[in-house]
């Protein structure tokens, strides 16, 4: 359920949350293209080049530059993320789509390294990778996920409101304002759109 949110200094009205803790215009209305037919499965040894060049490339196409020392957990993605799930979702051999689930105690998880090569956003895939990401929490018994990105990165802070993530708070990061979100699975179905 969406609100409207009004600032009660200058009277600006927003259509919903996110846009009043961001500042930002309603997400562009389009119309997703489901890509059922991608393989998504858990990595594959011969896959982790791949990945780690998709999440660098998006990191990238952020920021601008990455520094891949900070990256060391994607050199080594099966034994950084073993207590974790990572998968990957191809197009025939092309890596496209990755997305972790890790296990931070023993009701939680997070997800982590989620990432979509450009021409695959806004087709589904994303929402596909988090719902199997959410199942296998589920299978793992925990009762809540959680999530953070850059608070300023507001087309992916709205892609995880629209899967059913609720913010909770910011938090000062390494490289700037962190935004925290959360899913509670008692409560949670599948994700919404």
């Amino acid at each position: 359920v969406e609100v409207g949110v009004q600032d009660r200094c200058t009277g600006h009205c927003w259509g919903s949350l996110v846009e009043h803790l961001y500042d930002v215009a309603p997400a562009r209305q389009t119309a997703a293209v489901s890509r059922t037919d991608l393989d998504v499965h858990e990595l594959r040894p011969g896959e982790q080049a791949a990945v780690r060049s998709l999440i660098l490339a998006g990191l990238s196409e952020h920021w601008g530059t990455v520094d891949p020392a900070l990256n060391r957990d994607l050199d080594h993605q099966a034994s950084a993320y073993a207590a974790g799930t990572v998968l990957v979702a191809c197009d025939g051999p092309a890596v496209v789509g990755t997305g972790t689930i890790v296990r931070r105690d023993a009701l939680s998880a997070e997800v982590v390294r989620m990432s979509v090569a450009v021409a695959y956003r806004r087709t589904g895939l994303g929402r596909r990778l988090v719902e199997a990401l959410i199942e296998i929490a589920r299978g793992w018994g925990m009762k809540r996920i959680v999530l953070e990105t850059t608070a300023e990165w507001t087309e992916v802070v709205e892609f995880y409101v629209r899967c059913g993530f609720t913010f909770t708070h910011f938090e000062a990061g390494a490289f700037g304002r962190d935004a925290w979100f959360e899913m509670n699975l008692d409560v949670a179905g599948p994700a919404t759109r």
